[in-house]
Protein backbone atom coordinates (compact mmCIF):
# COMPACT_ATOMS: atom_id res chain seq x y z
CA UNK A 1 0.00 0.00 0.00
CA UNK A 2 1.43 3.38 -1.01
CA UNK A 3 -0.49 6.61 -0.31
CA UNK A 4 0.60 10.01 -1.56
CA UNK A 5 -0.07 13.25 0.28
CA UNK A 6 -3.01 13.90 -2.07
CA UNK A 7 -4.45 10.45 -1.32
CA UNK A 8 -4.33 11.14 2.42
CA UNK A 9 -6.07 14.47 1.94
CA UNK A 10 -8.89 12.88 -0.08
CA UNK A 11 -9.45 10.19 2.53
CA UNK A 12 -9.66 12.71 5.38
CA UNK A 13 -11.88 15.11 3.38
CA UNK A 14 -14.27 12.25 2.55
CA UNK A 15 -14.40 11.29 6.23
CA UNK A 16 -15.07 14.88 7.27
CA UNK A 17 -17.86 15.18 4.72
CA UNK A 18 -19.54 12.11 6.18
CA UNK A 19 -19.08 13.56 9.68
CA UNK A 20 -16.30 12.92 12.21
CA UNK A 21 -16.75 12.35 15.90
CA UNK A 22 -14.62 14.25 18.40
CA UNK A 23 -12.83 11.01 19.23
CA UNK A 24 -11.91 10.50 15.56
CA UNK A 25 -10.59 14.05 15.24
CA UNK A 26 -8.56 13.60 18.39
CA UNK A 27 -7.21 10.32 17.01
CA UNK A 28 -6.12 11.99 13.78
CA UNK A 29 -4.38 14.77 15.72
CA UNK A 30 -2.64 12.09 17.79
CA UNK A 31 -1.51 10.25 14.64
CA UNK A 32 -0.25 13.52 13.13
CA UNK A 33 1.78 14.40 16.20
CA UNK A 34 3.25 10.85 16.42
CA UNK A 35 4.12 10.90 12.71
CA UNK A 36 5.78 14.31 13.03
CA UNK A 37 7.87 13.25 16.02
CA UNK A 38 8.82 9.91 14.45
CA UNK A 39 9.90 11.61 11.22
CA UNK A 40 12.02 14.24 12.98
CA UNK A 41 13.77 11.63 15.12
CA UNK A 42 14.44 9.31 12.18
CA UNK A 43 15.76 12.20 10.06
CA UNK A 44 18.05 13.37 12.83
CA UNK A 45 19.51 9.87 13.12
CA UNK A 46 19.88 9.43 9.37
CA UNK A 47 21.38 12.86 8.60
CA UNK A 48 23.35 13.19 11.88
CA UNK A 49 21.44 16.35 12.81
CA UNK A 50 21.67 18.02 16.22
CA UNK A 51 19.51 20.35 18.31
CA UNK A 52 21.06 23.47 16.75
CA UNK A 53 19.94 22.32 13.30
CA UNK A 54 16.30 22.57 14.48
CA UNK A 55 16.70 25.85 16.40
CA UNK A 56 15.84 24.15 19.69
CA UNK A 57 17.79 23.57 22.91
CA UNK A 58 19.58 20.34 23.73
CA UNK A 59 17.04 19.58 26.49
CA UNK A 60 14.13 20.07 24.07
CA UNK A 61 15.85 17.83 21.54
CA UNK A 62 16.39 15.09 24.14
CA UNK A 63 12.76 15.35 25.28
CA UNK A 64 11.65 15.05 21.65
CA UNK A 65 13.67 11.89 21.10
CA UNK A 66 12.31 10.38 24.32
CA UNK A 67 8.68 10.62 23.20
CA UNK A 68 7.12 7.18 22.60
CA UNK A 69 5.14 7.16 19.37
CA UNK A 70 2.50 4.83 17.90
CA UNK A 71 2.32 2.81 21.14
CA UNK A 72 -1.27 1.75 20.57
CA UNK A 73 -0.50 0.59 17.02
CA UNK A 74 2.58 -1.40 18.07
CA UNK A 75 0.68 -2.98 20.96
CA UNK A 76 -2.07 -4.02 18.57
CA UNK A 77 0.34 -5.56 16.06
CA UNK A 78 2.12 -7.58 18.73
CA UNK A 79 -1.11 -9.09 20.06
CA UNK A 80 -3.18 -9.22 16.87
CA UNK A 81 -4.63 -12.53 15.73
CA UNK A 82 -4.28 -13.34 12.04
CA UNK A 83 -6.20 -15.75 9.83
CA UNK A 84 -4.09 -17.99 7.62
CA UNK A 85 -5.77 -19.87 4.81
CA UNK A 86 -4.39 -22.47 2.44
CA UNK A 87 -6.26 -23.18 -0.77
CA UNK A 88 -5.27 -26.22 -2.85
CA UNK A 89 -6.26 -26.28 -6.51
CA UNK A 90 -5.80 -29.24 -8.82
CA UNK A 91 -3.77 -27.89 -11.78
CA UNK A 92 -5.73 -27.66 -15.03
CA UNK A 93 -9.09 -28.58 -13.50
CA UNK A 94 -10.19 -25.43 -11.71
CA UNK A 95 -11.28 -27.66 -8.81
CA UNK A 96 -10.44 -26.20 -5.40
CA UNK A 97 -9.90 -28.40 -2.39
CA UNK A 98 -10.79 -27.80 1.23
CA UNK A 99 -9.78 -24.52 2.84
CA UNK A 100 -7.85 -24.94 6.10
CA UNK A 101 -8.01 -21.97 8.45
CA UNK A 102 -5.96 -21.36 11.57
CA UNK A 103 -5.65 -18.37 13.86
CA UNK A 104 -2.63 -17.42 15.94
CA UNK A 105 -1.12 -14.29 17.45
CA UNK A 106 2.29 -13.01 16.40
CA UNK A 107 3.70 -14.10 19.76
CA UNK A 108 2.37 -17.62 19.23
CA UNK A 109 3.80 -17.76 15.71
CA UNK A 110 7.24 -16.66 16.93
CA UNK A 111 7.15 -19.16 19.78
CA UNK A 112 6.24 -21.98 17.38
CA UNK A 113 9.09 -21.01 15.04
CA UNK A 114 11.54 -20.94 17.93
CA UNK A 115 10.48 -24.43 19.00
CA UNK A 116 10.90 -25.63 15.40
CA UNK A 117 14.40 -24.14 15.10
CA UNK A 118 15.49 -25.70 18.40
CA UNK A 119 14.16 -29.09 17.32
CA UNK A 120 16.15 -28.89 14.06
CA UNK A 121 19.33 -27.89 15.92
CA UNK A 122 18.91 -30.80 18.32
CA UNK A 123 18.77 -33.20 15.38
CA UNK A 124 22.14 -32.03 14.02
CA UNK A 125 24.76 -34.45 15.34
CA UNK A 126 27.65 -33.06 17.37
CA UNK A 127 31.03 -33.21 15.64
CA UNK A 128 32.47 -35.37 18.43
CA UNK A 129 29.76 -37.98 17.77
CA UNK A 130 30.44 -38.24 14.02
CA UNK A 131 32.43 -41.26 12.92
CA UNK A 132 35.03 -39.89 10.52
CA UNK A 133 35.45 -42.00 7.42
CA UNK A 134 37.02 -41.41 4.03
CA UNK A 135 33.55 -40.74 2.62
CA UNK A 136 33.04 -37.93 5.15
CA UNK A 137 36.40 -36.38 4.24
CA UNK A 138 35.62 -36.56 0.51
CA UNK A 139 32.17 -35.03 1.09
CA UNK A 140 33.65 -32.13 3.08
CA UNK A 141 36.07 -31.18 0.31
CA UNK A 142 38.33 -28.26 1.28
CA UNK A 143 36.34 -27.83 4.52
CA UNK A 144 38.16 -30.96 5.79
CA UNK A 145 41.18 -28.73 6.35
CA UNK A 146 39.72 -27.98 9.82
CA UNK A 147 40.40 -31.57 10.91
CA UNK A 148 43.16 -31.72 13.49
CA UNK A 149 45.73 -34.42 14.13
CA UNK A 150 43.58 -35.61 17.03
CA UNK A 151 40.57 -35.98 14.71
CA UNK A 152 42.53 -37.99 12.15
CA UNK A 153 43.99 -40.19 14.89
CA UNK A 154 40.43 -41.46 15.57
CA UNK A 155 39.91 -42.56 11.96
CA UNK A 156 40.38 -46.20 10.87
CA UNK A 157 43.78 -46.73 9.23
CA UNK A 158 42.26 -47.96 5.98
CA UNK A 159 40.13 -44.81 5.65
CA UNK A 160 43.21 -42.62 6.06
CA UNK A 161 45.05 -44.64 3.40
CA UNK A 162 42.07 -44.46 1.05
CA UNK A 163 41.87 -40.68 1.50
CA UNK A 164 45.59 -39.92 1.24
CA UNK A 165 45.11 -38.00 -2.01
CA UNK A 166 42.27 -35.96 -0.46
CA UNK A 167 44.41 -35.02 2.54
CA UNK A 168 47.25 -34.12 0.17
CA UNK A 169 45.07 -31.66 -1.77
CA UNK A 170 43.93 -29.64 1.28
CA UNK A 171 45.30 -26.10 1.58
CA UNK A 172 46.97 -26.29 4.99
CA UNK A 173 48.72 -23.53 6.88
CA UNK A 174 52.27 -24.41 7.99
CA UNK A 175 50.97 -24.97 11.52
CA UNK A 176 48.12 -27.22 10.37
CA UNK A 177 50.29 -29.47 8.20
CA UNK A 178 52.80 -29.90 11.03
CA UNK A 179 49.92 -31.00 13.28
CA UNK A 180 48.15 -33.48 10.99
CA UNK A 181 51.15 -35.22 9.42
CA UNK A 182 52.20 -37.28 12.51
CA UNK A 183 48.64 -38.67 12.78
CA UNK A 184 48.53 -39.53 9.08
CA UNK A 185 52.00 -41.08 9.21
CA UNK A 186 50.96 -43.33 12.09
CA UNK A 187 47.97 -44.60 10.09
CA UNK A 188 50.18 -45.25 7.04
CA UNK A 189 52.46 -47.47 9.16
CA UNK A 190 55.65 -46.41 7.36
CA UNK A 191 59.22 -47.10 8.53
CA UNK A 192 62.46 -45.42 7.47
CA UNK A 193 63.25 -48.40 5.25
CA UNK A 194 59.88 -48.11 3.50
CA UNK A 195 60.40 -44.95 1.45
CA UNK A 196 57.62 -43.26 -0.48
CA UNK A 197 57.42 -43.94 -4.20
CA UNK A 198 57.01 -41.15 -6.74
CA UNK A 199 53.32 -42.02 -6.92
CA UNK A 200 53.04 -41.63 -3.13
CA UNK A 201 54.74 -38.24 -3.29
CA UNK A 202 52.20 -37.03 -5.88
CA UNK A 203 49.37 -38.09 -3.52
CA UNK A 204 50.99 -36.52 -0.45
CA UNK A 205 51.56 -33.19 -2.22
CA UNK A 206 50.60 -30.45 0.31
CA UNK A 207 51.66 -32.73 3.18
CA UNK A 208 55.23 -32.85 1.82
CA UNK A 209 56.58 -29.77 3.68
CA UNK A 210 55.85 -31.53 6.99
CA UNK A 211 57.17 -34.85 5.67
CA UNK A 212 60.43 -33.18 4.59
CA UNK A 213 60.88 -31.43 7.95
CA UNK A 214 59.88 -34.30 10.23
CA UNK A 215 60.62 -37.49 8.26
CA UNK A 216 63.13 -36.66 5.53
CA UNK A 217 64.39 -40.24 5.60
CA UNK A 218 61.08 -41.36 4.03
CA UNK A 219 61.85 -39.40 0.83
CA UNK A 220 64.16 -40.66 -1.91
CA UNK A 221 65.94 -37.48 -3.06
CA UNK A 222 68.05 -38.62 -5.97
CA UNK A 223 68.31 -37.87 -9.67
CA UNK A 224 66.38 -41.05 -10.45
CA UNK A 225 63.52 -39.68 -8.32
CA UNK A 226 63.37 -36.34 -10.19
CA UNK A 227 59.58 -36.32 -10.70
CA UNK A 228 59.02 -36.64 -6.95
CA UNK A 229 61.66 -33.97 -6.31
CA UNK A 230 59.82 -31.66 -8.72
CA UNK A 231 56.59 -32.00 -6.70
CA UNK A 232 58.49 -31.33 -3.49
CA UNK A 233 60.14 -28.24 -4.98
CA UNK A 234 56.75 -26.79 -5.95
CA UNK A 235 55.12 -27.04 -2.49
CA UNK A 236 57.91 -25.90 -0.14
CA UNK A 237 57.61 -22.13 -0.63
CA UNK A 238 56.63 -21.56 3.00
CA UNK A 239 59.83 -23.16 4.30
CA UNK A 240 62.72 -20.95 5.36
CA UNK A 241 66.24 -21.33 3.93
CA UNK A 242 67.28 -23.13 7.12
CA UNK A 243 64.41 -25.60 6.79
CA UNK A 244 65.21 -26.13 3.10
CA UNK A 245 68.93 -26.63 3.64
CA UNK A 246 68.89 -30.32 4.80
CA UNK A 247 66.47 -31.20 1.97
CA UNK A 248 68.54 -29.52 -0.76
CA UNK A 249 71.84 -30.84 0.57
CA UNK A 250 70.49 -34.40 0.70
CA UNK A 251 69.86 -34.14 -3.04
CA UNK A 252 73.31 -32.59 -3.61
CA UNK A 253 75.02 -35.34 -1.60
CA UNK A 254 73.23 -37.99 -3.70
CA UNK A 255 74.75 -36.45 -6.86
CA UNK A 256 78.27 -37.04 -5.51
CA UNK A 257 79.77 -33.88 -7.01
CA UNK A 258 78.05 -33.96 -10.38
CA UNK A 259 76.89 -30.64 -11.80
CA UNK A 260 73.19 -29.75 -12.05
CA UNK A 261 71.51 -30.25 -15.40
CA UNK A 262 69.05 -27.68 -16.73
CA UNK A 263 66.20 -30.12 -16.08
CA UNK A 264 67.30 -30.53 -12.47
CA UNK A 265 67.41 -26.77 -11.90
CA UNK A 266 63.85 -26.51 -13.18
CA UNK A 267 62.68 -29.50 -11.09
CA UNK A 268 64.34 -28.47 -7.82
CA UNK A 269 62.46 -25.17 -7.83
CA UNK A 270 62.33 -23.56 -4.41
CA UNK A 271 64.63 -26.24 -2.97
CA UNK A 272 67.54 -24.37 -4.60
CA UNK A 273 67.10 -21.65 -1.98
CA UNK A 274 68.34 -24.15 0.61
CA UNK A 275 71.74 -24.75 -1.02
CA UNK A 276 74.65 -24.09 1.31
CA UNK A 277 77.07 -21.24 0.50
CA UNK A 278 79.81 -23.58 -0.66
CA UNK A 279 77.38 -25.33 -3.02
CA UNK A 280 76.29 -22.01 -4.55
CA UNK A 281 79.96 -21.15 -5.02
CA UNK A 282 80.69 -24.50 -6.65
CA UNK A 283 77.62 -24.34 -8.88
CA UNK A 284 78.32 -20.80 -10.08
CA UNK A 285 81.91 -21.67 -10.74
CA UNK A 286 80.97 -24.26 -13.35
CA UNK A 287 77.86 -22.63 -14.83
CA UNK A 288 78.58 -20.36 -17.77
CA UNK A 289 76.92 -16.98 -18.13
CA UNK A 290 75.14 -18.13 -21.30
CA UNK A 291 73.77 -21.20 -19.54
CA UNK A 292 72.70 -19.14 -16.54
CA UNK A 293 70.76 -16.78 -18.81
CA UNK A 294 69.09 -19.79 -20.41
CA UNK A 295 67.99 -21.10 -16.98
CA UNK A 296 66.95 -17.64 -15.76
CA UNK A 297 63.17 -18.06 -16.36
CA UNK A 298 63.15 -21.09 -14.04
CA UNK A 299 65.42 -19.43 -11.50
CA UNK A 300 63.31 -16.26 -11.32
CA UNK A 301 60.28 -18.27 -10.23
CA UNK A 302 61.89 -19.70 -7.07
CA UNK A 303 61.83 -16.37 -5.12
CA UNK A 304 64.70 -17.06 -2.75
CA UNK A 305 65.55 -14.94 0.25
CA UNK A 306 69.28 -14.68 -0.44
CA UNK A 307 72.20 -14.33 1.96
CA UNK A 308 75.24 -12.18 1.27
CA UNK A 309 77.19 -15.05 -0.29
CA UNK A 310 74.39 -15.79 -2.72
CA UNK A 311 74.09 -12.10 -3.63
CA UNK A 312 77.82 -11.86 -4.41
CA UNK A 313 77.61 -14.90 -6.67
CA UNK A 314 74.67 -13.51 -8.62
CA UNK A 315 76.16 -10.03 -9.04
CA UNK A 316 79.52 -11.37 -10.22
CA UNK A 317 78.07 -13.95 -12.60
CA UNK A 318 75.13 -11.96 -13.95
CA UNK A 319 75.69 -8.17 -14.15
CA UNK A 320 72.41 -6.30 -14.62
CA UNK A 321 73.54 -4.95 -18.01
CA UNK A 322 73.53 -8.49 -19.41
CA UNK A 323 69.90 -9.16 -18.49
CA UNK A 324 67.24 -7.83 -20.83
CA UNK A 325 64.45 -7.72 -18.23
CA UNK A 326 62.75 -4.86 -16.43
CA UNK A 327 62.56 -4.49 -12.64
CA UNK A 328 59.18 -6.20 -12.33
CA UNK A 329 60.18 -9.27 -14.35
CA UNK A 330 63.48 -9.61 -12.50
CA UNK A 331 61.39 -10.51 -9.45
CA UNK A 332 63.53 -11.46 -6.43
CA UNK A 333 66.79 -10.76 -8.32
CA UNK A 334 65.94 -7.08 -8.96
CA UNK A 335 67.19 -5.76 -5.62
CA UNK A 336 70.27 -8.01 -5.84
CA UNK A 337 71.43 -7.06 -9.34
CA UNK A 338 70.70 -3.37 -8.68
CA UNK A 339 72.11 -3.34 -5.14
CA UNK A 340 74.76 -0.78 -6.08
CA UNK A 341 72.33 1.43 -8.00
CA UNK A 342 69.18 1.48 -5.87
CA UNK A 343 68.70 5.20 -6.58
CA UNK A 344 68.01 4.26 -10.21
CA UNK A 345 65.23 1.86 -9.20
CA UNK A 346 61.57 2.87 -9.08
CA UNK A 347 60.49 1.18 -5.84
CA UNK A 348 56.90 1.11 -7.04
CA UNK A 349 57.99 -1.65 -9.45
CA UNK A 350 59.63 -3.85 -6.80
CA UNK A 351 57.77 -7.07 -6.11
CA UNK A 352 57.41 -8.51 -2.63
CA UNK A 353 60.11 -11.09 -3.44
CA UNK A 354 62.51 -8.28 -4.41
CA UNK A 355 61.80 -6.32 -1.21
CA UNK A 356 62.65 -9.39 0.89
CA UNK A 357 66.17 -9.16 -0.61
CA UNK A 358 66.72 -5.42 -0.09
CA UNK A 359 68.77 -5.88 3.04
CA UNK A 360 69.49 -2.83 5.22
CA UNK A 361 66.95 -0.05 4.66
CA UNK A 362 69.64 2.55 5.33
CA UNK A 363 70.83 2.06 1.72
CA UNK A 364 67.45 3.24 0.40
CA UNK A 365 66.27 6.85 0.29
CA UNK A 366 63.16 7.94 2.18
CA UNK A 367 61.52 8.88 -1.15
CA UNK A 368 62.10 5.37 -2.48
CA UNK A 369 60.79 3.70 0.68
CA UNK A 370 57.63 5.80 0.61
CA UNK A 371 56.96 4.54 -2.96
CA UNK A 372 56.82 0.85 -2.02
CA UNK A 373 53.44 -0.71 -2.67
CA UNK A 374 51.69 -1.94 0.53
CA UNK A 375 51.94 -5.65 -0.31
CA UNK A 376 55.68 -5.42 -0.95
CA UNK A 377 56.28 -3.22 2.11
CA UNK A 378 54.50 -5.73 4.33
CA UNK A 379 57.34 -8.21 3.63
CA UNK A 380 60.07 -5.98 5.07
CA UNK A 381 62.04 -7.78 7.76
CA UNK A 382 61.35 -6.66 11.34
CA UNK A 383 65.09 -6.83 11.95
CA UNK A 384 65.66 -4.19 9.25
CA UNK A 385 63.15 -1.93 11.00
CA UNK A 386 64.86 -2.56 14.33
CA UNK A 387 68.21 -1.53 12.78
CA UNK A 388 66.76 1.59 11.13
CA UNK A 389 67.74 4.86 12.86
CA UNK A 390 66.59 7.49 10.36
CA UNK A 391 63.22 8.85 11.58
CA UNK A 392 62.22 10.12 8.11
CA UNK A 393 62.82 6.65 6.65
CA UNK A 394 60.75 5.10 9.44
CA UNK A 395 57.90 7.46 8.55
CA UNK A 396 58.31 6.57 4.86
CA UNK A 397 57.97 2.84 5.60
CA UNK A 398 54.98 3.57 7.86
CA UNK A 399 53.34 5.42 4.97
CA UNK A 400 53.95 2.71 2.37
CA UNK A 401 53.16 -0.32 4.53
CA UNK A 402 49.58 0.78 5.17
CA UNK A 403 47.84 -1.03 8.00
CA UNK A 404 49.95 -4.20 8.06
CA UNK A 405 49.78 -5.02 11.82
CA UNK A 406 53.27 -6.53 12.03
CA UNK A 407 55.05 -3.53 10.48
CA UNK A 408 52.68 -0.99 12.07
CA UNK A 409 53.31 -2.28 15.60
CA UNK A 410 57.10 -2.23 15.20
CA UNK A 411 57.19 1.26 13.64
CA UNK A 412 54.74 2.77 16.13
CA UNK A 413 56.96 1.66 19.03
CA UNK A 414 60.18 2.93 17.37
CA UNK A 415 58.74 6.26 16.24
CA UNK A 416 57.10 6.92 19.60
CA UNK A 417 60.48 6.42 21.29
CA UNK A 418 62.35 8.46 18.69
CA UNK A 419 59.88 11.39 18.66
CA UNK A 420 59.13 11.38 22.38
CA UNK A 421 55.39 11.55 21.63
CA UNK A 422 52.61 9.30 20.38
CA UNK A 423 52.82 8.20 16.76
CA UNK A 424 50.83 8.68 14.70
CA UNK A 425 49.71 11.92 16.43
CA UNK A 426 45.97 12.12 17.18
CA UNK A 427 43.84 13.90 14.61
CA UNK A 428 42.43 17.30 15.70
CA UNK A 429 38.65 17.38 16.20
CA UNK A 430 36.84 18.57 13.05
CA UNK A 431 35.78 22.22 13.17
CA UNK A 432 31.98 22.54 13.14
CA UNK A 433 30.66 25.08 10.65
CA UNK A 434 28.06 27.62 11.86
CA UNK A 435 24.52 26.40 11.40
CA UNK A 436 23.73 29.01 8.76
CA UNK A 437 27.07 28.76 6.94
CA UNK A 438 26.90 28.90 3.18
CA UNK A 439 27.66 25.63 1.35
CA UNK A 440 31.27 25.36 0.14
CA UNK A 441 32.10 24.35 -3.45
CA UNK A 442 28.59 23.25 -4.19
CA UNK A 443 28.47 21.16 -1.01
CA UNK A 444 25.37 20.51 1.06
CA UNK A 445 24.52 22.47 4.22
CA UNK A 446 23.10 20.27 7.03
CA UNK A 447 21.20 23.18 8.59
CA UNK A 448 19.57 24.19 5.33
CA UNK A 449 18.75 20.58 4.50
CA UNK A 450 17.16 20.05 7.91
CA UNK A 451 15.15 23.25 7.62
CA UNK A 452 13.76 22.22 4.24
CA UNK A 453 12.90 18.72 5.41
CA UNK A 454 11.39 20.01 8.64
CA UNK A 455 9.00 22.20 6.71
CA UNK A 456 7.75 19.16 4.78
CA UNK A 457 6.70 17.18 7.81
CA UNK A 458 3.55 19.21 8.43
CA UNK A 459 1.45 16.38 7.08
CA UNK A 460 -1.58 16.85 4.92
CA UNK A 461 -3.78 15.33 7.58
CA UNK A 462 -2.72 18.07 10.03
CA UNK A 463 -3.42 20.83 7.51
CA UNK A 464 -6.76 19.32 6.68
CA UNK A 465 -8.19 19.33 10.19
CA UNK A 466 -6.35 22.30 11.69
CA UNK A 467 -9.35 24.53 11.02
CA UNK A 468 -11.76 22.32 12.92
CA UNK A 469 -10.15 22.73 16.36
CA UNK A 470 -7.17 24.12 18.13
CA UNK A 471 -4.34 21.76 17.06
CA UNK A 472 -1.23 21.85 19.15
CA UNK A 473 1.80 21.31 16.97
CA UNK A 474 5.28 20.32 18.07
Amino acid sequence: LSLTQADVLKIIEAAKAEGMTSEQEEGIRHIAADAQVRLVVELSNLLKLEAADFDITEDQFNDLKAIQTFQDTEAYISTAVYDFSTVTEVPGTGVTGEVEETTASIAEILEAEEVLVHSIVEEIPKFADIELTCDVVKTCGQAAVVLTGADIAKMPSQDVKDCLEDFGMLNYTPEQVDDVWPAIKEKLERTAADKFSEGDVVLLRNLLPAVAKQDLELLDLSASFIDGVSVLGSVTRDLSNEELKPIAMKYVDAKEGEDFTDAEVQSLGHLLCGLADHEWNRSFKFISKARLLKMLPQLLSINCVSNEEMKLNWKSKLPKDTVDLDIVNLSWLASILYAEDLDDVDYRELTGAAVRNLGSLEASSKESLSNLNPQAASLISLQWIEDLEDVDKMKAVAKSSGEDPRIRTALTAKLTDALGSAYPPPLPPPAREPRNAEPQDGGDNPGARASALFSLITFALVVCISSSSDLVLL
